[in-house]
């Protein structure tokens, strides 16, 4: 089982040694956070929704972005 735990950046040291003293923890590391990911790739929307408003790319249908799922 996986369990994911946030803690205050203050505290990680912490909770992992907490954590790997316990003989059951089979693992504990912190995990790569994904919000540079999420912001690179809100901005890259907000850079296509400029271009598509200033003329320069093509707006795909909702439709069409749905039949893509």
């Amino acid at each position: 089982m996986t369990i994911l735990v946030e803690i205050p950046d203050n505290k990680e040291s912490f909770a992992l040694e907490v954590l790997r003293s316990l003989k059951f923890v089979k693992k504990a590391e912190v995990a790569e956070q994904d919000e540079p990911e999420l912001l690179k790739d809100i901005r890259e929307a907000v850079h296509n929704l400029n271009l598509v408003k200033k003329g320069k790319m093509e707006a795909k249908p909702a439709r069409e972005l749905l039949d893509e799922l």
